[in-house]
Order: C-alpha cells, then structure tokens, then sequence
C-alpha cells in the first residue's frame, strides 16, 4: 500500500506526540541544540532518557527521514477514536520542529479518517 501525505496540524489535534514519548515541546526546543543527535534505535527503556529522545529528535531535525509514520485510529470495545501514532513519534516531533506541513504516513483505520487527516474532509469524524 502507498504511504500518504497527512498534514501534522491535524495528527497534532488528537494527539500529543511530545507527551507520548514523555517530553514537552518547549522543552525539547530550548534543549535540542545542546544534545548530540541518536543515529540508531535502542529498543531498551532503561537507555532511552529524556535527553535520548531529545537526540533522536534531533537526528530527524537535521536528516530527515523518507520512512513513512504508522498512524490507526485509536479502538476500545469496538468503538473507533481519533488517529494514533503505532511508530515514528520522533520522526513526528521532528516535523513539528521543522515546521513541516505534511508527513508521509502509513495508514490503516477508518478510510474517514484518512480523507481528513490528509485535508480532503472539514471534521474529523472520530474522537
């Protein structure tokens, strides 16, 4: 399946990229000059520090990356909510640094969902 383009401001409506990776955004940018950028992925929480995200974050500042986000929509007892992010907070919060307006994602809920988050539809018709 073809990645999409969805525009950031809409992810960002339903959902807290920063706060999901436990950062805050002001915080990430008055820090993220002085932290050296993660090149690679460490799948070990007791590593990944504050400042370990804040470093990834910044590695996708500085080279962006082409791999697509993965997005659904939230689901509880069957009932469909607003659009998650599954993987690419830090590509995510890189884009909202940057001040991109779009960012290619994978996405595989509600194909309502979809036509909003890409801007083709006025409200988002979960959540």
């Amino acid at each position: 399946m073809k990645p999409d383009r969805v525009l950031v401001t809409r992810l960002l409506e339903h959902y807290d990229a920063f706060g999901a990776i436990g950062l805050v955004e002001a915080k990430v940018r008055e820090l993220l000059s002085d932290v050296e950028p993660v090149a690679e992925y460490v799948d070990n929480k007791q590593v990944r520090s504050g400042l370990w995200h804040v470093g990834r974050i910044r590695r996708f500042v500085e080279n962006p990356s082409s791999d697509p986000i993965e997005v659904d929509n939230d689901c509880h007892f069957g009932s469909f909510g607003p659009p998650i992010v599954i993987d690419g907070h830090h590509r995510l919060c890189a884009a909202v640094i940057r001040g991109d307006k779009r960012i290619t994602a994978s996405y595989s809920g509600l194909v309502s969902t979809l036509e909003w988050l890409k801007g083709k539809r006025k409200t988002c018709p979960v959540g």
